[in-house]
């Protein structure tokens, strides 16, 4: 299905049209025609919601599962009202486009990851910046304390937050080796579609970047035009771009993470008096998804592993080499990510690890 296609299209949009070469139809029988399918259509209509979300996820894996597992959640409490179709791996466009396709209608909701998020709100940026969190315990604290100031910048904005997606973690993957800063500065690397001061950012940290959608990645990467890729195991593996890029480091670089949103408009439209409902069992799938993320993360790496992946774990020397380039990311706080938000997630990490040092024998 192509990536392009109107997703508002339905059957019937197409009534008045001749398709068998004969003349045209009697402007009475048109209009007669028109009014009893709009008349079809607003009965059907309302009886029935035909969501439209759209994924980069490839079909069946952890969040795709996820996503269609709340599409039939909701099809059984709303009696059959509430159908909601999924496109995944791409199908409705890169993540800029989802989000455009829901701000026009042609899409309903989609799963997107930070990068989707921060076209609608910047500050969301504030839980990705790299080399930030050492592990997912200091992301959990920050996170519980930033959620609820984004879900309502969100909202301001015209989407609603279903769930809260996480995937891991992103890490390098590339031709050769990248045990240290300099050995990938010598590589083309690919970073998730990013905004412009994302990526000057990058490049003023001394990386070469080669811009690819993730749909086109692979090709880049058969022709060199891309040596090295940063993203979360979990994309790598059924992807297969571990097959040229042969060399993960271990280092954790940021949390992948994301949300699956719709529309306040799709949302809604759809039972007022089953909305709690709804949200709540979107939620419970959620949480039990995101108990799976570090078997699944963990299964992906090894599968990578036996398939030629080769994976390097760093010295604290090359890990702190990595580290220093943490301030480069900060120069986003101001232009890109609100301050007050930026520093809400400093606070945080100071205070989880003030404790924990309190916590040490």
């Amino acid at each position: 299905m192509p990536a392009d296609m109107d997703w508002t299209e339905h059957p019937g949009s197409s009534v008045n049209r001749r398709h068998d070469g004969g003349p045209p139809r009697r402007p009475f029988v048109r209009r007669s025609c028109a009014a009893l399918v709009l008349l079809a259509l607003a009965v059907a209509g309302a009886g029935a919601q035909n969501l439209k979300f759209g994924s980069l996820a490839p079909q069946d894996t952890l969040w795709d599962t996820a996503m269609r597992r709340i599409g039939a959640e909701w099809n059984r409490i709303s009696d059959g009202a509430i159908d909601m179709t999924v496109f995944p791996g791409g199908v409705a466009g890169d993540e800029v486009d989802m989000v455009r396709k829901m701000r026009t209608g042609q899409l309903d909701g989609a799963a997107v990851s930070a990068v989707g998020l921060s076209t609608v709100y910047p500050g969301v940026l504030a839980l990705g910046m790299p080399f930030m969190f050492e592990n997912q315990e200091e992301l959990t604290y920050a996170t519980e304390r930033l959620q609820p100031v984004i879900e309502e910048e969100f909202e301001r904005r015209g989407f609603k937050v279903l769930i809260w997606t996480a995937a891991g973690w992103v890490h390098f993957f590339s031709r050769e080796p990248n045990l240290t800063p300099a050995d990938l500065q010598r590589q083309k690397l690919n970073v998730p579609e990013a905004s412009p001061p994302i990526i000057d950012a990058w490049k003023e940290a001394g990386f070469r970047i080669a811009e690819h959608q993730v749909t086109e990645l692979m090709l880049g990467l058969q022709t060199g035009a891309v040596d090295a890729v940063l993203n979360s195991p979990l994309i790598v593996a059924p992807f297969q771009w571990f097959g040229v890029a042969k060399h993960m480091n271990a280092l954790k670089i940021a949390p992948f993470y994301g949300a699956m949103v719709i529309s306040v408009r799709s949302w809604r439209r759809l039972p007022r008096d089953i909305q709690s409902e709804l949200l709540a069992v979107a939620q419970e799938i959620g949480r039990e998804t995101a108990a799976e993320v570090s078997a699944a993360e963990r299964a992906a790496v090894e599968i990578m592993r036996r398939f030629g992946l080769t994976i390097h774990e760093p010295t604290p020397d090359q890990a702190a080499a990595w580290r220093v380039l943490q301030h480069v990311f900060e120069s986003l706080v101001g232009p890109v990510v609100e301050e007050r938000v930026f520093r809400m997630v400093t606070d945080a990490l100071t205070e989880y690890r003030a404790g924990r040092a309190a916590a040490s024998p």
